[in-house]
């Protein structure tokens, strides 16, 4: 698990605060999820996570990808602040709301690659940056006692967590609020009262993180900042290890900050905050500057605090030159941390409350996108409410026309009452290479129009031309759907079945096939290396290996074939109505 020693000052500390193994309490409950540390990997359930993952040629296998979500128990227990967190829709600030939102949110959370949430007993500052912080957001008493209803809202989180698979480090201290505890001694005493609370429950889901930023010159308490924090990584060990259940420790610094050689030394795993890290290079040296250190060995790095890439546009949610890959592609673990700015809406930021704990807007489904293409998770194309993350392409006589709209959370196309248009094609505003792609499908029986999906395809603005791979979807006659057509200029033909042009007859399709009108069809696509496979309702339509074609040079020459973006088309002058539901994407592992 790491490095649990049992330390004569953490002993000597149990031993002044008159703390002695705890009375045995009634068994906790079976667990489904359990945390371990082997090496530098996390591993759930005796498994790395994200088991046999690598992106971009980085290896995945056994990162912890975590979000700092550290007010889902919040409270304000001082009067004349209580106020400033009601929310928009009540006039009112429910803690118990909060908490159940939170809980609500966490299996898309979850879907999306997630497994790691970041709550603290203390919050964070609900203005997401903050100077002074007169509200009283502490589940801990000045006395180092733990308040029963903040615990019980956490211990709601735990529970779901585990059933989920997920992790939830729990931080206890945070700056600006550490404060409200009496002198040092309460500081050791919420440090043990908080591990006997843990392992009370059996939690084995649980990573601790005694104080967020120690660092900060902000905290009271000379025992949580940075030359002393050490000391009570040890005491948490310490009591972990004497109640026979063994605790991964550790404390964060500082955005931009290394933690010191007696945390290296110490602590279980190792953590890193973003916050301030504009340039990714420094970001890669900060995680190669741990390794080098003469305390250290092998264990994980985890930045669970980073805001750098919503916030600097030379930065933003791409494959490269941002905080998030630089940390992956130097096997380190990375944390969104997203606070609504001056002016923005309820559904921005996980921070700032009151939260909406939603994927509600722009930047989380930036984030929780990329994640789901890191860690090989079923990410959705559409938020079932707008077009967000397509646009259109058409000559400019088709532009302004409404042809593609949603539908009652379906992206649909309807031309039924107009002929007079060129080709308008809806893509995707990201490009993709190997992956897995599903949607349903349903067409109208009075719609005499041909549709398709294309894939790893490219649209030349001078041309007015989409190329690329095309997955027919021609409702008139069942069995083409699923068929690849090439559209690529210059070999504009069937490539599935193989034929010279665009003519084809049903004896070239396949033997069965199944399309149902007005009912919703089920599809499935996937594209890796020269391969593309089709299945509609079940049955395998096409499995082509383009080899030689889609890798040829006039696929080379047009950027498509093996990577582009994936396209639905409304083909010219035709009268369609079609409906795309449910659209999913996974990226491939390489």
């Amino acid at each position: 698990m790491g490095n649990f020693r049992i330390t004569r000052l953490a002993a000597c500390c149990l031993g002044l605060l008159g703390l002695v193994p705890a009375a045995a309490r009634s068994a906790p409950p079976p667990r489904h999820t359990r945390v371990s540390i082997v090496g530098e990997a996390f591993h759930i359930n005796g498994r790395p996570t994200y088991e046999g993952r690598t992106w971009r040629g980085h290896k995945i296998a056994g990162l912890l990808m975590n979000a700092r979500l550290v007010q889902g128990i919040f409270d304000d227990l001082n009067p004349d602040t209580a106020g400033r967190w009601a929310y928009p829709d009540t006039g009112q600030w429910d803690p118990a709301r909060n908490t159940r939102e939170f809980i609500q949110a966490m299996p898309q959370w979850h879907q999306h690659g997630l497994l790691c949430a970041v709550v603290n007993l203390q919050g964070g500052s609900p203005e997401g940056y903050s100077r002074a912080q007169p509200w009283h957001n502490s589940a801990i008493r000045a006395d180092g006692s733990l308040r029963p209803e903040f615990m019980t809202r956490l211990e709601s989180i735990i529970d779901r967590a585990d059933e989920l698979g997920m992790v939830i480090m729990v931080g206890i201290f945070y700056f600006g609020q550490d404060q409200r505890l009496a002198d040092e001694q309460a500081v050791q005493r919420a440090v043990v009262n908080t591990v006997d609370w843990i392992v009370e429950r059996g939690y084995t889901n649980v990573l601790v993180e005694i104080a967020n930023e120690c660092d900060n010159r902000a905290y009271d308490h000379a025992i949580i900042q940075a030359p002393r924090v050490h000391e009570l990584i040890q005491l948490a060990q310490q009591r972990a290890a004497q109640r026979g259940h063994p605790l991964p420790v550790s404390v964060s610094c500082n955005g931009g900050s290394l933690p010191r050689p007696e945390v290296v030394r110490t602590a279980d795993y190792l953590l890193l905050h973003g916050n301030g890290v504009r340039d990714p290079r420094r970001m890669e040296a900060m995680i190669r500057s741990i390794r080098q250190m003469d305390q250290y060995t092998p264990k994980p790095i985890v930045n669970n605090e980073d805001d750098r890439p919503w916030r600097d546009a030379d930065q933003g949610w791409g494959h490269e030159a941002n905080n998030l890959v630089a940390c992956v592609a130097n096997y380190a673990s990375w944390g969104y941390f997203d606070f609504r700015q001056a002016g923005e809406g309820w559904q921005e930021g996980f921070q700032s409350v009151p939260v909406n704990w939603q994927i509600s807007s722009a930047r989380k489904r930036a984030f929780f996108s990329l994640l789901a293409e890191i860690t090989g998770n079923w990410i959705s194309l559409s938020d079932a409410q707008t077009l967000h993350g397509w646009h259109i392409k058409c000559i400019e006589a088709d532009r302004g026309k409404t042809f593609w709209t949603v539908e009652d959370g379906a992206i649909v196309c309807d031309s039924l009452d107009s002929s007079d248009h060129d080709y308008v094609w809806l893509l995707t505003d990201r490009e993709y290479d190997d992956f897995e792609l599903r949607m349903r499908v349903r067409s109208s029986a009075s719609s005499p129009g041909n549709s398709g999906i294309q894939v790893r395809s490219r649209y030349d603005d001078q041309a007015r031309w989409l190329d690329g791979p095309q997955i027919d979807i021609h409702p008139p006659a069942g069995w083409r759907c699923g068929l690849i057509y090439d559209e690529t200029r210059g070999h504009q033909r069937w490539i599935f079945p193989s034929r010279e042009n665009w003519g084809i007859e049903p004896a070239q399709g396949p033997a069965q096939w199944k399309w149902m009108h007005d009912g919703w069809n089920d599809i499935y696509i996937r594209c890796q290396g020269t391969r593309i496979l089709t299945r509609i309702n079940g049955l395998v339509i096409a499995d082509y290996d383009g080899a030689g074609v889609l890798d040829d040079e006039l696929h080379r020459e047009r950027g498509v074939g093996l990577q582009g973006h994936i396209a639905l088309q409304l083909h010219k002058r035709d009268r369609l109505r079609i409906a795309f539901q449910e659209v999913q994407l996974r990226v491939l592992s390489d």
